[in-house]
């Protein structure tokens, strides 16, 4: 059992916090990365920054560009992770990145084991052409959690249900991340349906900034995911605990 999947075991209710590697720059990404931490974030998403992020909004792209400029790149990134999991021995490390950058480097996921990482999300690689390399992570112990979208449904859907493990990434709505302003019902019926076709633990990401938004999901969903809004809180330099603290209170009931 992995970090990841212990976290959902022994926890009620996970907070998941997306934050990239470089951003605003190594050390700064460091410090924001412990913040959310110590405010109350269960899981750290680290993005590793592409320079063709196609499944992000204008937020993460932002902080994506701005961490290449300033030198991050895959092997940057090793060291940062392995400054933090020195650090953080027990808080679970997701890499999200895209294929095309990892790709180039066989080598390069036993790289990311190797520095403390403890899974890996590739919203650019469907099951479909990537099932020989999950199955190569999963292998190896890392967690692969899968994006499934509102509009997949069918065998398909059962076979990304089947094929994640650590958590199943349930994305709230159609199109890229970014913060909205409500949960759509195309995204509440997901939840709904992942519910009832599996006992994995189901994280939703996507659009998530208040404790209002996440009232009508109040003990359906086992995590939350915040990636926009919590990049934008911290830019600001606002204490975050609080805020934390009441988006799970809305989404898990948790005091």
């Amino acid at each position: 059992m992995n970090r990841v999947e212990k976290a959902f075991k022994i926890k009620n209710g996970i907070m998941i916090g997306y934050l990239a590697a470089g951003y605003p720059d190594f050390e700064g990404s460091i410090h924001w990365i412990e913040k959310s931490i110590n405010s109350g974030f269960d899981i750290i998403e680290i993005g590793l920054p592409f320079s063709d992020p196609v499944a992000d909004g204008p937020t993460i792209q932002k902080a994506s560009k701005i961490a290449l400029e300033r030198g991050m790149d895959p092997e940057r990134y090793l060291e940062l992770i392995k400054i933090l999991r020195e650090k953080h021995p027990e808080i679970p490390f997701i890499t999200m990145t895209y294929y095309n950058l990892i790709a180039k480097d066989k080598n390069y996921p036993g790289k990311l084991l190797n520095s403390g990482i403890d899974g890996l999300i590739i919203p650019d690689l469907p099951l479909i052409e990537g099932k020989i390399f999950y199955r190569t992570l999963n292998k190896m112990g890392l967690a692969t959690p899968m994006l499934i979208p509102p509009t997949i449904k069918g065998e398909y859907f059962n076979r990304l249900i089947k094929n994640s493990s650590g958590f199943i990434y349930a994305v709230s709505r159609s199109g890229t991340t970014g913060e909205r302003d409500e949960i759509p019902e195309e995204g509440i019926s997901l939840i709904k349906r992942l519910k009832k076709s599996t006992t994995k633990p189901v994280a939703i990401g996507f659009g998530i900034k208040t404790a209002g938004q996440v009232e009508p999901l109040k003990r359906m969903v086992d995590g939350i995911i915040i990636g926009s809004a919590l990049i934008k809180k911290l830019e600001n330099n606002d204490d975050i605990r609080e805020w934390v603290a009441a988006i799970k209170k809305g989404a898990f009931n948790a005091s």
